[in-house]
């Protein structure tokens, strides 16, 4: 990987921010609701996922979260390939008015299609006092299937975990459901990603994302506490990122590895040479972008033959199509 090629995609990042900042809000709705359009029909998303109650109640809350960012993501497990998953980043004024509008689009979908779905955790977590002024985005999203059974819906947050903040976000979470050695191993600074995912079928669980920086990896300190959890290829692929998320959930012990490139093609040649992966890159690695992530299980990176892995892709613009 070519420090040219590295310096060449950040810096192409920064470009498409400072351009969207200059975007009246009308552009950034009609950017995201033409990026799930255009995904819909390039990965062959079918007419019956796109006329749900979860997806049409998924694209009215996009001119809700005016300056919001889309995610659009492919998952592939084994010959099997899932592109029906969405995820929009958002920073409302009003986080906890968001927050209570999710969950009434939550409320209809389990109504008109998802009976068994359990909002439960989500109005535990909700109960009470929550101090909303330390969550800076709420990240809202959609993975449907054509077997309906299969979807889930998703409410993360981006939160500060400041000790001894009262009504502190992230303690309430970790409070209700616990930590375990890979959490408190991983979690290096006082921000964290945290959510629920809530499955069709009354499946849910919490889910954390503790991350490590390029800058946070590149300390002796922060390697040698990582060694323990971590295996040798995970720690390489790392180093070739310019931040790593890791998955951990209340319903898999696997350990899901999120690795922001710094050169994706690059990165995905090495790491994770798949014909879907070529495939799906080959169509977003044309667009604007200002993430890409790549998701798979510690066990893949270490096995070295990536079958199992998630891409996520973050536009910057969508052209007319």
């Amino acid at each position: 990987m070519s420090s040219s090629g590295t310096a060449g995609f950040q810096e192409r990042v920064q470009a498409h921010i400072r351009s969207m900042a200059e975007q009246p809000a009308a552009w950034h709705i009609a950017k995201n609701l033409r990026g799930l359009e255009t995904h819909c029909r390039v990965f062959g998303i079918g007419k019956a996922v796109q006329a749900s109650v979860a997806y049409q109640g998924f694209c009215k809350l996009v001119p809700e979260a005016t300056y919001a960012t889309l995610e659009l993501s492919i998952k592939v497990t084994g010959d099997d390939l899932q592109a029906g998953r969405f995820n929009l980043f958002c920073a409302p004024q009003d986080v906890q008015e968001f927050v209570v509008r999710v969950l009434s689009f939550f409320e209809a979908v389990k109504a008109a299609e998802a009976p068994a779905l359990d909002l439960s955790l989500l109005r535990r977590f909700l109960e009470g006092d929550v101090d909303w002024t330390r969550v800076s985005r709420v990240v809202v999203g959609l993975d449907l299937r054509e077997e309906s059974l299969q979807s889930r819906l998703k409410l993360w947050f981006f939160a500060d975990d400041e000790a001894g903040v009262a009504h502190n976000p992230v303690q309430k979470a970790l409070a209700m459901h616990g930590t375990d050695e890979f959490f408190d191993t991983l979690h290096l600074h006082p921000a964290l990603l945290f959510g629920y995912d809530f499955g069709f079928d009354g499946t849910t669980g919490l889910r954390s994302y503790p991350d490590v920086t390029a800058e946070e990896f590149a300390s002796d300190v922060v390697e040698s506490r990582l060694q323990p959890v971590l295996s040798p290829r995970t720690m390489l692929a790392m180093r070739e990122a310019s931040w790593t998320h890791f998955q951990i959930s209340s319903r898999n012990r696997d350990l899901m590895v999120q690795l922001h490139p710094m050169e994706p093609s690059a990165f995905l040649k090495k790491w994770a040479s798949h014909p879907v992966a070529a495939r799906v890159h080959g169509f977003y690695g044309e667009v604007p972008l200002l993430d890409v992530v790549v998701s798979l299980p510690m066990r893949e990176l270490e096995r070295g033959e990536v079958t199992n892995f998630s891409l996520y892709y973050m536009p910057a613009a969508m052209p007319e199509m």
